[in-house]
């Protein structure tokens, strides 16, 4: 039960339900300690923190977002620690801590890699190009973008690739072929 309250409160917050999200990652969060279910704590703690940073507290989604690190490496979860990573890492740049997103995407993309995730990768080389363009890094910022895009091109991500073609276009760079 607590796993499929997890579930729906993912698929709530991407439906943009943040209230019904929130509660039903709080009922799930609730069970998952009750039952000593790490892995769906930490589902549900991410749920939690993308909630919060979509409501704009920060501090609440760095605490939620900390909380489900903390649970995916107590249970050495690697694809959840690289989630996790990543989505940390996008509420600290909010806040202008650039270096700390920088390593917390750099950790985030190395785990991916050995994982093989080729559309975690993607992913997380669009956060980093974010990274690396704020600290005024263009030209390395947009060769993370095209990394990014022909993994998207490859992966046939149709969602993916006009995101990173957006940012290649806000920075006056054309897509390498």
């Amino acid at each position: 039960m607590a796993a499929v309250l997890a579930e729906l409160g993912q698929v709530a917050r991407a439906q943009g339900e943040q209230d019904r999200a929130a509660a039903l990652s709080e009922k799930s969060l609730v069970l998952g300690r009750r039952l000593g279910d790490s892995r769906v704590a930490a589902i549900a703690l991410g749920t939690l923190g993308r909630v919060e940073r979509h409501r704009g507290n920060t501090d609440g989604a760095i605490l939620r977002c900390e909380e489900n690190l903390a649970h995916f490496r107590e249970i050495g979860h690697e694809w959840g620690i690289a989630y996790a990573l990543a989505n940390l890492a996008v509420v600290v740049l909010g806040c202008g801590d650039l270096e700390r997103a920088l390593a917390l995407n750099e950790e985030s993309l190395s785990i991916y890699r050995e994982l093989g995730d080729r559309s975690g990768m993607a992913l997380v080389l669009i956060n980093l190009g974010d990274v690396v363009h704020e600290r005024g890094e263009e030209e390395r910022a947009c060769d993370m973008y095209n990394e990014a895009l022909t993994l998207h091109r490859e992966l046939g991500n149709e969602r993916g690739a006009p995101r990173v073609l957006a940012r290649l276009a806000q920075r006056q760079r054309p897509a390498q072929t």
